[in-house]
């Protein structure tokens, strides 16, 4: 499975090489969530992700790369554009 994942990461088509940064990090016991920015230099992502950790090693993890959208009419003025 590891080499599969590293496989996949290694073919992704990227303009540069990636950098990360972790922009926030929250952990209770074995669960840790992050929110972590990814870049080529060309494009910038976010990615969220859910990692369940036991003896210092990822045994369960979950990612969800969000894209940006724009509110519905019937929100948009009560939300705050970051």
């Amino acid at each position: 499975w590891r080499e599969r994942v590293a496989t996949m990461n290694a073919r992704y088509p990227a303009a540069a090489r990636w950098t990360f940064e972790t922009e926030a990090l929250l952990a209770d016991g074995d669960e840790v969530v992050t929110r972590t920015r990814v870049s080529d230099g060309t494009r910038s992502d976010l990615a969220i992700t859910w990692s369940t950790v036991r003896d210092g090693r990822i045994v369960r993890q979950v990612e969800y790369w969000p894209e940006p959208f724009a509110p519905a009419p019937w929100r948009a003025d009560v939300v705050e554009r970051g």
